[in-house]
């Protein structure tokens, strides 16, 4: 893809009241389907130094199909990792609790000083 300026602006030409805008028209020759970054940068003539105006688009050549397809994303994964880590630590703290309570009961009934009324 190789854009040219045409119409006014590629002869160039100088803003005032009286004309406040020049016709600039970029053509583009796309040989295949797809998407293309153009940036256009016009050099200012009575500036010191070497000032220029640019802006940028995208062009998409005729033909171009976007990807509908499944795609794995940063969000995507931060997001399973962050439900992984949750549904994980919760778990982790059942079993845990649940661990601890029945050590306890273990502990309680074999560690325990017998009483006056559990020796009857």
């Amino acid at each position: 893809c190789r854009p040219k300026l045409e119409a006014e602006g590629a002869r160039g030409g100088a803003l005032d009241k009286a004309q406040p805008s020049i016709r600039m028209d970029v053509s583009y020759n796309c040989a295949n389907p797809g998407v293309a970054g153009v940036l256009v940068t016009i050099p200012l003539r009575r500036s010191k130094g070497r000032k220029r105006v640019s802006f940028s688009f995208v062009k998409v050549c005729g033909g171009f199909k976007k990807n509908t397809s499944t795609v794995v994303t940063a969000p995507f994964v931060m997001h399973l990792l962050l439900a992984t880590a949750f549904i994980g630590g919760g778990l982790a703290l059942y079993f845990s609790y649940k661990s601890v309570t029945y050590l306890g009961g273990l502990a309680y009934r074999y560690f325990s000083v017998p009483t006056v009324e559990s020796a009857v």
